[in-house]
């Protein structure tokens, strides 16, 4: 009766963490504004991305600016010319930063019917950068919203946003089944040892289930030219942390089997004769 029990906890436990290990990075990477703003970082150093922004925010400073017609002409191929070069401005690394700490919460705004990002941080780099070479002040609203996203993707944002803190829970549940399945086994070193195995096969099948799941969300678009490198980006910057996760689980599985094939050893060396 102890080994069916044992049984049934232990993969209830594994069941729990092959829900709980996605949801939980989702939490923490995504939904997690520190977590977002340190998933999506290296975008800003990506050179084709920087190459789109450029031009996207220029175009919608100058969209918003209403400038004199005698400015107006030479405006644009002077602000984008500042636009490709601001990842070499002493401000860029901080208006990054102020610009996808804004875009969180603007991406998890449900009142939003698209999902979009905002650059206003960026805007006013750019703005103060070129003030001078126009010779005339630009006025920057203190939200330039640029859509990314359609409402597909809002649909899929606002389920994500419904994780925090289920994820946690969930996390913990598979945690307390696992020591729950150990405690009750006849051999302890026995079901630490299959735990081991079966968090490794989790780590496994997660892996496939991403790299299957990823190349058919890559064929969902962006709204824009820059929705679709953003979204680009993001993809490749969640599969790699994700794939980080799943080596720490393996890892996390391979310790128990470790654990239990020593212990299994130590117990029979200690067995009497």
């Amino acid at each position: 009766m102890r080994a069916v029990l044992a049984f049934v906890l232990g993969l209830v436990a594994l069941v729990l963490t092959s829900v709980a290990t996605p949801a939980l990075w989702l939490e923490r990477n995504v939904v997690d504004e520190t977590g977002y703003v340190s998933l999506v970082d290296p975008l800003g150093r990506d050179a084709e991305f920087q190459d789109t922004l450029a031009s996207t925010l220029t175009d919608a400073v100058l969209a918003r600016a209403d400038l004199p017609s005698s400015v107006d002409g030479t405006a644009r191929p002077v602000m984008l010319q500042v636009a490709q070069n601001l990842t070499r401005l002493p401000g860029y690394a901080d208006a990054w930063t102020e610009t996808n700490r804004r875009s969180h919460d603007l991406v998890f705004d449900a009142s939003q019917g698209d999902v979009s990002i905002d650059v206003a941080p960026l805007a006013q780099l750019l703005v103060e950068e070129s003030t001078g070479r126009l010779g005339v002040d630009v006025p920057v609203p203190s939200t330039l919203p640029v859509a990314v996203a359609g409402e597909r993707e809002r649909q899929a944002v606002d389920q994500v946003a419904t994780l925090d803190p289920r994820a946690t829970y969930l996390a913990g549940a598979a945690a307390l089944l696992a020591v729950l399945c150990v405690a009750v086994a006849r051999r302890r070193s026995t079901a630490v040892l299959w735990l081991g195995v079966g968090t490794i096969v989790v780590a496994g099948l997660l892996k496939a289930v991403a790299a299957v799941a990823l190349p058919v969300l890559a064929t969902r678009g962006g709204s824009s030219a820059l929705g679709e490198q953003v979204l680009d980006l993001l993809r490749r910057a969640a599969g790699d942390s994700f794939d980080g996760w799943l080596l720490a689980l393996g890892g996390l599985g391979a310790v128990l089997l470790v654990l239990g094939m020593i212990s299994r050893v130590v117990g029979r060396r200690h067995q009497p004769a």
